[in-house]
């Protein structure tokens, strides 16, 4: 490592430190006031780097370390791999080539909650921020931005979130009857949602409790004092029955959303105990 402030009069070497193997040429990204590196073992803070602990990831703890690992070694090589932090709305970004250049996806660390999210279909070679928005360049010759507006290049917004596996403070069977959810959005939500069981992760066999989502006029589009206008965000909070048992479970909730405000906030889970068999 060198310091100073032009590399042809004033560098000096100050030290020498073992990292993993770097992901590519764009390894490096300013986050804060630290550095971050990401290498074969996944993100670390170049501080945590110079006090000579190197290994698992450190800004994200172990949640998707078996994630990073598994997509260096699969595709290393590939063109794509970057780190943006994205500053509006606190995200960390790491852009993983599945299948280089049309298979892209996003692992995201949300700085204010710490929790990790995946974003697919931005099919992405490259990122920058600007005027606070989040821009990448596609292998098609486009530029797009990302996390704007109200559908996905015309298509429906897909939602899907699947909680961690637990066993609910006990290791006991359960018996899984219902869920209690949080939404905030204009109009009443309409999800797919289902309790997995013991480590299957199928397809939400989901409820039709809700009715359908009324579509959104836009503006001046449709005829005045005969279209409803556009509801306020307000939450909604509903019970949906469950019907499925197992020892660990993880709550999942799918939706699609266009031209439309939609906040998944959370959900508490109804479950009967039984005995260990």
């Amino acid at each position: 490592m060198f310091q100073g402030l032009d590399p042809d009069t004033d560098f000096q070497l100050i030290g020498n430190f073992s990292v993993s193997k770097p992901v590519g040429p764009r390894c490096l990204a300013k986050i804060g006031t630290d550095l971050m590196y990401w290498g074969s073992s996944g993100p670390e803070g170049l501080r945590k780097l110079l006090s000579g602990v190197s290994g698992r990831a450190d800004v994200t703890g172990i949640a998707i370390q078996d994630q990073f690992e598994n997509a260096y070694q699969s595709n290393y090589g590939q063109h794509g791999f970057e780190i943006l932090h994205y500053s509006r709305p606190s995200w960390i970004m790491f852009n993983v080539p599945k299948i280089y250049p049309t298979n892209t996806v996003q692992y995201v660390f949300n700085l204010e909650t710490s929790a990790w999210f995946e974003i697919t279909g931005w099919n992405a070679i490259s990122w920058v921020e600007h005027q606070s928005y989040a821009y990448y360049g596609s292998s098609d010759g486009c530029v797009y931005i990302s996390d704007f507006g109200a559908d996905d290049a015309g298509e429906p917004i897909d939602l899907d979130f699947m909680a961690n596996w637990s066993e609910y403070q006990t290791p006991n069977l359960k018996k899984f009857n219902m869920a209690k959810v949080t939404v905030r959005s204009q109009h009443k939500p309409s999800p797919l949602l289902d309790i997995m069981t013991d480590y299957d992760e199928r397809t939400p066999r989901g409820t039709t409790a809700f009715p359908q989502k009324a579509t959104v006029s836009a503006w001046n589009s449709t005829p005045w004092d005969t279209s409803p206008w556009t509801a306020a965000p307000v939450f909604n909070v509903d019970t949906f029955g469950l019907t499925d048992h197992g020892y660990v479970g993880a709550f999942r909730y799918r939706e699609q959303v266009i031209d439309s405000f939609l906040q998944f906030y959370g959900y508490q889970l109804i479950f009967e105990v039984g005995d260990v068999l």
